[in-house]
């Protein structure tokens, strides 16, 4: 094999993983991960009827106390996808913060 053909064949490799990289990147896997387990939940829950049965959230112990009967009456899969999009969206505001806060101000 010649080097110009190693050459083109190594840096084909090179943009290859380069464009991979800046394709797929952290955030945009995670909005992935969340859109995917946001809409999962949605197409196993009814939200409407949710929405309906909420109370006000002016009385707070009330809400609380239907939130929490409302997670824990529903089935066990349905529990590890709000927690999961719980999770992934707290990571995306994290990581939106440190995205767009100034290089001085990171922790």
């Amino acid at each position: 094999m010649s080097n110009v053909n190693l050459n083109k064949r190594i840096m084909r490799r090179v943009y290859m993983i380069y464009m991979l990289r800046t394709l797929i990147n952290p955030i945009t896997l995670k909005s992935f991960v969340l859109f995917g387990a946001a809409f999962a939940m949605a197409s196993l829950i009814s939200v409407t009827n949710v929405l309906e049965n909420m109370p006000s959230i002016a009385d707070i112990s009330v809400f609380f106390s239907f939130t929490f009967s409302a997670f824990t009456g529903t089935e066990v899969l349905v529990q590890l996808l709000v927690v999961a999009v719980a999770a992934v969206g707290l990571w995306l505001v994290r990581d939106f913060v440190r995205a767009f806060s100034l290089p001085l101000a990171r922790v």
